[in-house]
């Protein structure tokens, strides 16, 4: 009877391990699964809108001028139903990809809250320049929360 007991409980130790082995398996895959998910529709997170370069009144402005104060506009809305931590970035190049400018704010958004951060940029020479938009979750995290975007600006010489 001490033989057919001892591999009883050999039986259920197998057992045991068995499930537990299954068990993590499964855990551990289902973590790999939500993690490339979430990898996945990170960028989804705090979906940005096309940037739009506006006067300080709130127009929509095609072209500015040298020495004039602009606001480089884009609407940032949180997807999830959680407090979302985030950094607007806005960053300037010239035409010949140096950055001439780089602003930033941040902030959080309430579930479903949306905001239409602005950053100001004034200028000094004429030209074409693009400004670029990231969402990011700070300065700390640069995990991005929207894909970037880009607007391209005409800055002309102030007429006489």
């Amino acid at each position: 009877m001490g033989i057919a007991k001892s591999y009883a409980n050999l039986y259920l130790n197998m057992k045991s391990l068995l499930l537990f082995g299954l068990l993590t398996l499964f855990t551990v895959t289902s973590s790999i699964a939500y993690s490339i998910q979430d990898e996945n529709s990170i960028l989804d997170r705090t979906p940005a809108s096309e940037p739009e370069i506006q006067d300080s009144q709130g127009n929509q402005l095609s072209y500015i001028l040298v020495d004039q104060q602009v606001l480089i506009v884009a609407d940032v809305t949180n997807a999830l139903m959680t407090q979302q931590p985030f950094t607007y970035f806005v960053q300037i190049e010239d035409d010949t990809g140096v950055v001439v400018s780089l602003g930033w704010l941040s902030g959080s958004l309430s579930p479903n809250q949306m905001l239409s951060p602005a950053l100001s940029w004034t200028p000094q020479y004429s030209g074409t320049y693009r400004a670029t938009v990231f969402v990011w979750e700070g300065i700390d995290n640069p995990s991005p929360l929207s894909p970037s975007i880009s607007l391209d600006i005409e800055v002309r010489l102030a007429e006489a």
